[in-house]
């Protein structure tokens, strides 16, 4: 069976992917490991790569900043297939005025930053109340040098090379990276940031049918 390694966004774990499941294939998520200071998204990327049994038939999933490690990763060893969900494939994607603002996360308690985040959630995070308060839960029991780190590598973040057998499905109503920066294979016209949870029946049947073809 086909395993599928999976990593969620920033102040997330594998409770992000909940009940999702793909027909014919084997969710695995990534452990989250300490990063280390300076260390970039390429980098880190090579860490998480011990946790992949590469002489298996494997794809790769990567959610919001978890994309875009997944995007590094497949950049070094050779899944069959990379699927990004609410993430962006190059720097050029990412909203120029984060970079305005990026330097907030070393200035501000992280304690702070959790009720912000939380907050924000609570008003604009269109998911059922369920996974509402599983993404509130996250948020409070993540870890602040992550966040910190994660913030900051993706700011001097410089991406051109989009590896192949990458597929990129992106929602239109995204309000963390706005459909204006973006350039999908798929658009889900409702979908916001959290397609993988608001859509995750299109998603799996998605990744079904764009590895079909390699498994038969």
């Amino acid at each position: 069976m086909t395993r599928l390694y999976v990593l969620p966004g920033l102040a997330a774990d594998a409770r992000t992917f909940g009940q999702f499941s793909v027909p014919g294939m084997e969710v695995v998520p990534f452990t989250w490991v300490p990063p280390r200071k300076g260390e970039s998204l390429s980098q880190y990327a090579h860490k998480l790569r011990e946790q992949v049994q590469e002489d298996e038939p494997f794809c790769l999933l990567g959610v919001s900043f978890g994309g875009m490690i997944m995007l590094e990763l497949a950049k070094i060893i050779r899944p069959q297939h990379t699927f990004l969900v609410s993430a962006a494939k190059t720097h050029r994607e990412i909203p120029p005025y984060y970079r305005l603002i990026g330097f907030t996360p070393r200035l501000l308690p992280y304690w702070l930053w959790k009720r912000l985040m939380v907050r924000s959630r609570k008003k604009g995070a269109a998911v059922h109340d369920e996974f509402l308060e599983v993404l509130l839960t996250m948020i409070r029991e993540s870890e602040g040098s992550l966040f910190r780190w994660s913030t900051s590598a993706t700011l001097r973040w410089r991406n051109y090379t989009v590896p192949e057998n990458l597929s990129h499905m992106h929602g239109q109503q995204d309000p963390l990276l706005p459909a204006k920066y973006m350039t999908p294979d798929v658009w889900v016209e409702d979908g916001t940031h959290y397609l993988i949870n608001t859509h995750a029946a299109q998603i799996s049947q998605w990744i079904r049918d764009t590895t079909t073809p390699a498994q038969s």
